[in-house]
């Protein structure tokens, strides 16, 4: 490692300068700036400036990648020119400047021209930025976006909002919102042209620019079809921006009570199962005895008949209809909840065959059918197959565990089943024995030592039948009592990894895989704590299916707020855990939290995978996700490869977010992230806006699960393959 590096004071109350490690160009190190010997925070050095000159630097700057340089925004009323600045590069013993203030007058008048400021679209009609604090001087300003030579939307100063504590060291910014006409929310992608009314350009402009018509508008605006006020508008875009409530699914569907069929023209079969020979067709409906089936289904059903095709429900309350989407076909829930043998449609032609086995019930029907079938071949309907009568479907609750009794007897893996108390679907819990019970757990850290005994001690404490071989990657520590615990861990056969090329948190577990002696990997995160006994027993008895490639837990915060429910594609086109929203032992949409099911990704916070095929898939993606998405990218890899990922919350663990990468001036997610979720979508494009295990009618503005989209996609018939990624190529 050979760092050099170089610092500016290059405009009023700004530091810029840059890292480099000449003997490794692609890592990037993080810097901290110290007041006084006190740290204040930290930067991640990846920004890119086009024009870095530096009068006193004996190198060559054109070798110099523009994308390693960093950039402070100092409050200069906080400082006085005694005062001592320093910036380090963290993790290593390189000093990047260490100056007395009072040798650079430069820093506290230098004058000319520099950006003011920043703009981005937020969602909706709504654009936010902020302006430096030296504009703040100037309270005339406004600021305007055009779209081409017509103004289009204007900020004044009455809504811009102060951002950050006046004392702070880090500067002070005045924030604005400005809200877009909305005759612009047409569905035409459009680029903004944002300046102040003196002209000057705002970083970030031109905008691209986005926004769909919502329908919520309509009672904000006058006979004339003019906005009554604007604030209504910034509200609607902050709480619903393109999203109307469930029960708008009566409006989407306004025909299906007029559209019911009446029970003498179903024919009843074992104790819980219905069939209606759908006319002109050669489709027969199967459906249980808890749902009233609707005639209109036919319009959506393939014109071929072939495999299985299961619809949608919904519930009514009064005179509105609440959704139950379901997704693309998930083996594991319709195992433990039997959700797609509510209501589907097979090939008339193979009912008689089925029959002849004298299925007891939809679900029996269902898996007799499915076993000749691939997963191709089951198709969802992401449209409403019939009206669901909620105190009927949890009475064949036995019945399911008695059914699925018989169609696991011949599983490689003894199983055992246990029926849950049901709120409204019948719901069991599928135990498989796992015989391998020797797992290599992989968990990075820096410093927070206590912390890291504390994960580990409740680890090894509640998987005492399990051959634990743990591996920490210490990624540069530097605190006493962390190396103290170091040593106690290494007593205890744990064993220390050192990684000291900045923070590549793909880089360090690929690392340790490397020196990893069994078969099972956990990925796990040093501020994850077991409170209970049985998380392996649940994860690995997943795993043991060869079609699983990767599975992991609940994971929920201190406080019993669901952290991690897995992961749900799509929102703000990128990737979101869902549930958050939620309590341990809430039900979730659907009642997902009672039974395990497949989900696109599961956090690399706590993963199960296998290590044949992580290395085959070529482990994490370092290059491309670095810190962020690795966990998504590779399970949506396990996708590709035909594996499933499970999400189980039949176990869980607490997780404390990030507590050694800590906060950062500069955060991830305005920096690091952002380029990394540009990946995301580069690479998973169509994967992010079809997510075989949402659905097509589901918002993507909000949290999974708690509204419809105003605009939503036309929904069209599925499966739960997805599409090839995007090879990206090497410079992106």
């Amino acid at each position: 490692m050979q760092l050099e590096s170089n610092v500016e004071f290059y405009k009023p109350g700004y530091i810029r300068g840059y890292v480099i490690d000449t003997e490794s160009q692609g890592v990037r190190w993080a810097v901290g700036l110290y007041h006084n010997n006190i740290l204040f925070g930290t930067y991640y050095a990846d920004e890119y400036f086009e024009d870095l000159s530096f009068k006193d630097t004996e190198m060559n700057l054109d070798r110099i990648p523009r994308d390693c340089a960093f950039e402070f925004n100092l409050n200069k009323a906080f400082f006085e020119k005694k005062d001592r600045l320093s910036i380090r590069v963290i993790n290593t013993d390189h000093i990047v400047c260490d100056i007395c203030l009072s040798d650079h007058t430069e820093w506290w008048d230098v004058d000319g021209r520099f950006p003011l400021g920043h703009v981005r679209h937020a969602n909706g009609l709504t654009l936010t930025g902020y302006l430096n604090d030296a504009v703040t001087e100037h309270p005339s300003y406004e600021i305007l976006a055009y779209d081409g030579d017509t103004v289009v939307g204007r900020s004044r100063m009455f809504r811009w909002q102060h951002i950050g504590n006046p004392r702070s060291p880090h500067g002070q910014r005045v924030g604005f919102d400005l809200l877009v006409d909305p005759k612009l929310a047409d569905g035409v992608p459009r680029k903004l042209r944002v300046e102040t009314s003196t002209g000057q350009p705002l970083n970030g402009s031109p905008v691209d620019f986005l926004a769909f018509p919502n329908s919520m508008r309509n009672a904000w605006l006058d006979a004339d079809g003019r906005r009554k006020t604007s604030a209504s508008d910034m509200a609607l875009d902050r709480i619903l921006e393109n999203s109307v409530p469930l029960t708008c699914y009566s409006d989407i569907y306004s025909g299906l009570s007029s559209s019911i069929i009446s029970t003498e023209e179903l024919v009843r079969f074992g104790s819980d199962g219905l069939i209606w020979d759908i006319p002109e067709s050669d489709w027969s409906l199967i459906c249980s005895s808890a749902v009233t089936p609707s005639r209109g289904i036919l319009q959506w059903l393939p014109t071929e008949a072939l495999g299985i095709a299961y619809f949608d429900l919904c519930a009514c309350k009064g005179d509105v209809y609440f959704p139950m989407l379901f997704p693309a076909f998930d083996l594991e829930r319709l195992l433990e909840q039997g959700y797609a043998a509510q209501c589907f449609a097979v090939p008339s032609c193979e009912v008689g065959k089925i029959l002849s086995f004298n299925p007891r019930s939809s679900f029996e029907f269902f898996i007799k059918m499915m076993t000749d079938l691939d997963s191709d071949s089951i198709l969802h309907i992401p449209h409403p197959g019939g009206v669901l009568k909620e105190d009927l479907i949890n009475r064949s609750a036995s019945l399911h565990k008695e059914v699925l009794q018989d169609f696991l007897a011949t599983s490689l893996n003894p199983t055992h089943i246990v029926e849950l108390e049901g709120v409204v679907f019948p719901a069991v819990q599928i135990s498989r024995e796992s015989k391998d019970h020797a797992i290599s757990v992989i968990i990075p850290t820096r410093d927070e030592g206590e912390m890291l005994k504390k994960c580990i001690s409740s680890l090894i404490s509640n998987n005492a039948a399990y051959d634990l071989d743990i591996i920490v990657v210490d990624n540069c520590s530097k605190d006493k009592k962390t190396a103290a615990i170091f040593l106690e861990l290494e007593a205890q056969g744990v064993r220390i990894l050192e990684y000291d090329d900045g923070f590549n948190f793909s880089q360090m577990n690929n690392l340790a895989v490397e020196y990893a002696r069994h078969e099972q990997l956990c990925f796990l995160n040093n501020d994850v704590f077991f409170p209970e006994a049985g998380v392996f027993e649940e994860l690995c008895g997943r795993l043991s299916d060869p079609t699983v490639g990767a599975v992991g837990p609940l994971m929920v915060r201190g406080s019993d707020i669901i952290q991690h429910g897995g992961v749900v594609l799509g929102p703000h086109s990128g990737a979101i855990h869902a549930f958050e929203d939620r309590m341990r032992g809430d039900p979730g949409y659907g009642e997902m939290l009672r039974v395990a099911h497949e989900c696109s990704a599961v956090t690399g916070a706590m993963m199960l995978t296998r290590k044949s095929l992580f290395q085959a898939l070529g482990g994490f993606e370092e290059a491309l996700f670095a810190v962020n998405f690795n966990d998504v990218d590779y399970c949506l890899r396990l996708r590709e490869a035909n594996y499933r990922v499970i999400f189980s919350p039949h176990c869980y663990v607490q997780h404390f977010e990030s507590v050694s990468r800590g906060a950062e001036i500069r955060s991830p997610s305005a920096n690091r992230m952002r380029r990394e979720i540009d990946n995301l979508r580069l690479r998973w494009r169509d994967v992010i806006w079809n997510d075989p295990f949402s659905h097509p009618l589901l918002s993507t503005d909000t949290m999974p699960y708690r509204a419809l989209s105003s605009q939503h996609r036309a929904p069209s018939i599925r499966s739960n393959k997805i599409k090839k990624n995007v090879d990206l190529p090497a410079w992106i």
